[in-house]
């Protein structure tokens, strides 16, 4: 039912607590809210107890596999039904008064270049793997990284996240 559903959607990340269920991916983005925010977010309680009073995880495409490839297998109808989906999205996040939005990886690159987001975004290479984008849609701060950052591989570690890419928004955002 939609209740169940919305209760799920509420309750999101205080069911993850109440469950016992770690996820690597929350613990590392966890990094950088932590420095963000200048706040020590170390266990599993702390971790889903700042997601819950603090984040709306919204999917911009739901459930779909790494090899989905936005940008390049979708018909006509898709790219509309995205872009639609897009704007929507970005209309509610601006209307809830947002502080941050987070953008990860490269399909969110492929999709906010082409929707001509990234125009005046700042530009930081955080490694030789990993571009951070600064910008603005509809005046919320936004940012973007390149890859997935809490994937193997780009050779971002959880201090990188806590320090020197929290630090990189806040000056730029001066937001938090």
């Amino acid at each position: 039912t939609f209740e169940k559903y919305e209760n799920f959607m509420i309750n999101f990340y205080k069911l993850f607590y109440e469950n016992s269920l770690k996820s690597r991916y929350y613990t590392r983005i966890s990094n950088l809210f932590s420095g963000i925010e200048n706040t020590p977010l170390s266990s599993q309680k702390e971790i889903y107890n700042f997601f819950q009073e603090n984040l709306i995880n919204i999917d911009l495409i739901p459930y779909h596999s790494t090899s989905f490839g936005l940008a390049n297998n979708l018909s006509k109808e898709q790219n509309l039904y995205i872009k639609q989906r897009f704007e929507s999205v970005m209309e509610f996040v601006s209307s809830i008064n947002s502080k941050l939005i987070i953008f990860n990886g490269k399909e969110h690159l492929k999709l906010l270049d082409e929707y001509n987001y990234l125009e005046n975004a700042k530009i930081h290479d955080i490694n030789d793997r990993v571009k951070l984008y600064v910008f603005y849609i509809n005046s919320v701060p936004c940012i973007l990284f390149s890859k997935m950052i809490t994937q193997a591989g780009t050779g971002i570690k959880n201090e990188h996240m806590r320090e020197i890419i929290a630090k990189i928004i806040k000056k730029h955002l001066n937001i938090l």
